[in-house]
């Protein structure tokens, strides 16, 4: 972003979730010269919180103490979870529910709390091509993504006239030269190129060029 912006750069906060590795990581990138508040499972960075997005329960106040400090957020929905790779019948509840809330309940909870806020908001879901797919070994994840991408549907479509609704979109990145598609491949036996797939940097690139008009 050009000097110009500088103004509007104290007031406005970057929210990723994900950021270890992946896309996520190339995300902090890119958004690294902004206001970035990291939110990952376990690891805490100078710049992030800690929130275990796969739990039941998630302590959301102190991330509601520093959205409270800035006048316009930026959202980007990106951590989430594949696994566990197998069919339905070799899958236990713990799996069901680390999957639902890592992928639509504990993010929609942080998406609630942005609107509750009453600042300007910018909201992009990292989705998924596997939510519209009757994938064999991937329910948990093809689910709790289809119930993520819905939610934010809805979400657009009531917030079109909401002056404090900058954008609101799912975000589709395709299938990435990822640690989770390297998995997913070896998982299910899949004959790909892994070298042919979209790259992390590029996607967040395009993100980045999504979302700077509103910083």
């Amino acid at each position: 972003m050009k000097s110009n912006n500088l103004i509007n750069k104290e007031k406005t906060l970057v929210v990723i979730t994900g950021t270890t590795k992946g896309l996520g990581k190339s995300l902090k990138k890119v958004f690294q010269n902004f206001n970035i508040l990291e939110i990952n499972r376990t690891h805490e960075t100078k710049n992030g919180i800690t929130l275990d997005l796969s739990s039941r329960e998630i302590d959301i106040k102190k991330f509601c103490d520093l959205i409270n400090k800035c006048n316009k957020i930026i959202f980007i929905s990106n951590a989430s979870t594949i696994d566990p790779i197998s069919n339905i019948d070799c899958i236990n509840e713990k799996d069901i529910e680390e999957s639902i809330y890592t992928n639509y309940i504990n993010p929609s909870k942080i998406i609630l709390n942005i609107l509750k806020s009453q600042k300007q908001f910018v909201i992009i879901n990292i989705t998924s091509g596997a939510a519209f797919m009757t994938n064999t070994k991937l329910a948990l994840y093809s689910a709790s993504k289809a119930s993520m991408h819905r939610f934010i549907e809805i979400l657009k479509e009531e917030e079109k006239n909401n002056p404090k609704a900058l954008y609101v979109d799912n975000f589709d990145p395709g299938r990435m030269q990822t640690e989770m598609q390297s998995n997913l491949i070896e998982s299910k036996q899949l004959d790909n190129n892994f070298g042919a797939l979209n790259k992390p940097e590029k996607i967040a690139d395009d993100i980045y060029k999504l979302t700077g008009r509103y910083i």
